[in-house]
């Protein structure tokens, strides 16, 4: 049953809202101390099982039929019954090029969003598809994201508008960030503390927004401002 969940969901921008160094991470792993077998031939055993082979981070493509018709530049056989991987390079694998094996993280972070998704239909007991007729606006969670981080930031923001500006993009630089935009943006504020909008006076006091604050966390209620009474209480009306 389809779940339609490409539909709704871009793999990247989800997953960077919830770990924002989500592209330093990689399934991937190492294949070194390979064996010359022939004229650029070689092989490596006890490798696990292998599906895909990466040469520098570029994927190979299938794999041989057997190990005796690789005799071209990029090809490459799995035996698993021996466990045995042989490949033909120009270049010799441990000096000059890096093969690693393991699934693309593009297909990781894919499926993780599969996953997630499946999880939801299941709960629904739905497939989920779009509604013909309907169509949601929504503002980008990466973008509302960092809007949050430069309205609430202190001068450690210009760090990270250099950072962007020299990196090229802004992912990369929230990467490269001396502070944690999780710990940022979630972090508990105090009515005492400093906030950015502190130089602007919007005639309501301080302390009346911290009274109010303390009043919501309580449930309370407050009672409707009394306009042309003569009324102080929240500093406004002067």
């Amino acid at each position: 049953m389809s779940t339609r969940w490409e539909s709704y969901c871009n793999t990247t921008t989800d997953l960077l809202q919830v770990e924002p160094h989500i592209d330093s991470y990689d399934t991937k792993r190492v294949l070194e101390g390979w064996t010359v077998v022939g004229s650029g031939v070689y092989t490596k055993s006890d490798v696990g099982y292998i599906s895909a082979l990466y040469r520098d981070g570029v994927d190979l493509g299938a794999a041989q039929a057997t190990a005796g018709v690789v005799n071209t530049d990029g090809e490459w056989h799995y035996a698993s019954g021996t466990d045995l991987l042989t490949i033909c390079t120009t270049s010799a694998p441990d000096t000059v090029h890096r093969f690693q094996t393991g699934q693309a993280w593009s297909d990781v972070k894919t499926a993780a969003v599969s996953r997630a998704s499946e999880f939801v239909r299941v709960y629904l007991n739905k497939p989920i598809m779009r509604r013909v007729g309907v169509g949601v606006q929504a503002e980008s969670l990466r973008e509302a994201t960092l809007q949050a981080l430069l309205s609430t930031g202190d001068r450690r923001a210009g760090e990270l508008l250099a950072l962007a500006d020299r990196e090229g993009n802004v992912a990369a630089a929230l990467r490269a960030w001396s502070v944690d935009p999780a710990a940022w943006l979630t972090r508990v504020r105090e009515p005492g503390d400093v906030l950015p909008w502190d130089a602007v006076d919007p005639g309501v006091t301080r302390e009346y927004l911290a009274a109010e604050y303390e009043r919501a966390l309580r449930g309370e209620t407050s009672p409707p401002c009394r306009v042309g009474t003569g009324c102080r209480l929240c500093g406004a009306c002067g």
